[in-house]
């Protein structure tokens, strides 16, 4: 379709090869609607399987509007003026989000989304303790992240610190006299998981 006037309605002509036309008045109108912005993606993150619903903010989104996540299409679940709700399909690295409205006018934040992947637990030490808890653990893995949790043996510990990427600390809770996993669930809730990492003992009598 070629540009036009904005308030314009225009006549539609179909010429066939013997010069023999057909035309419909006025059967195109020419409107003046805004581009759409995308001003915010929430989260911004998800698992590298997706699933995520995330809200894309902004303005001027109109009814059908198609969401990218890179060159993904994804499944619009709701949709406003001013917000698209979509879910994240499955992916490996940070791609831009892409709102199109049904005049093919298009909105892209780069870099908005991130896919993360799950963190991993190599080793735990010290890998025996008291049953009456209390030693500090220095759990090696993969991609831990600030603002992680740690269980042993499904119960939570104490004194998280987060040291890098690939080292946790935490402080080891009471258990039973038995091995236990231990877990790292991050901010996303992905989790690593190392079974029969931790085994607690009886402390010797004095």
């Amino acid at each position: 379709m070629p540009a036009g006037a904005a308030g314009n309605s225009v006549a539609v002509t179909v010429t066939n090869p013997d010069s023999q036309s057909g035309v419909i008045a006025s059967a195109y109108a020419y409107v003046n609607t805004p581009a759409p912005t995308i001003t915010a993606v929430a989260p911004a993150r998800a698992p590298l399987a997706g699933g995520v619903a995330v809200t894309i903010t902004g303005t001027n989104f109109v009814a059908g509007a198609t969401v990218k996540f890179g060159a993904i299409v994804a499944t619009v679940t709701a949709l406003s003026a001013t917000s698209v709700t979509a879910t994240a399909p499955a992916g490996t690295s940070s791609v831009g989000v892409t709102v199109t409205n049904p005049d093919n006018d298009a909105a892209t934040l780069a870099a908005a989304f991130k896919y993360v992947a799950a963190p991993t637990v190599k080793s735990v030490t010290p890998a025996k303790v008291s049953k009456e808890g209390g030693a500090t653990l220095t759990i090696s893995g993969t991609g831990f992240e600030t603002g992680a949790t740690v269980t042993v043996g499904g119960v939570a510990a104490t004194g998280v610190k987060f040291v890098s990427a690939s080292q946790i600390t935490a402080v080891a809770p009471a258990g039973s006299a038995a091995s236990q996993a231990v877990v790292v669930k991050n901010t996303d809730l992905q989790l690593g998981t190392l079974a029969a990492a931790v085994t607690y003992i009886t402390p010797p009598r004095a």
